[in-house]
């Protein structure tokens, strides 16, 4: 995902000792993360819009409840620990459910090609500085942005 242009932070509520070994967890595995950020239990959006980020996974469904009203795309990771925890109503609107880690690399592909589509159907920059633009314009009008996809890929 690194070598197609995706770049990653963790934004955790981890502190002290805990986001240390988050840390040498993710060195541990050599992950191309360099960017860690903890906010101590307070929402996560204020960072993950100064980040100008566009997607957001978690195993807590609360955490990402907190982020609906913002532009991300939400991605609730099913773990035999969260299985009580239930996508249903409006948030399976705004919370995508998926299983594993791979599912989430094909979504954020597909996201990437949505922007991509939906940028150059519009004549805009598809770049972190035109995420809510471009996040505001799909929400608002998701059978068009479909539309561009479908016309994009073409």
């Amino acid at each position: 995902m690194y070598k197609e242009g995706f770049r990653f932070a963790v934004v955790t509520s981890r502190s002290g000792p805990e986001l240390d070994a988050a840390i040498r967890f993710v060195e541990g595995f050599t992950l191309p993360i360099s960017y860690f950020h903890a906010v101590d239990n307070k929402p996560k959006d204020v960072i993950c819009t100064k980040l100008k980020a566009r997607a957001m996974i978690d195993d807590s469904l609360f955490k990402l409840v907190e982020l609906i009203n913002t532009p991300l795309t939400l991605f609730f990771l099913r773990r035999d620990w969260n299985v009580h925890e239930k996508v249903t109503g409006e948030l399976k609107e705004q919370v995508r459910v998926i299983k594993d880690w791979r599912e989430f690399q094909l979504r954020l592909l597909e996201l990437r090609d949505l922007h991509e589509a939906v940028c150059y159907s519009n004549g805009w920059e598809n770049n972190f500085t035109q995420v809510k633009k471009i996040t505001d314009f799909i929400k608002q009008n998701p059978g068009k942005a479909s539309q561009m996809l479908k016309n994009y890929k073409k």
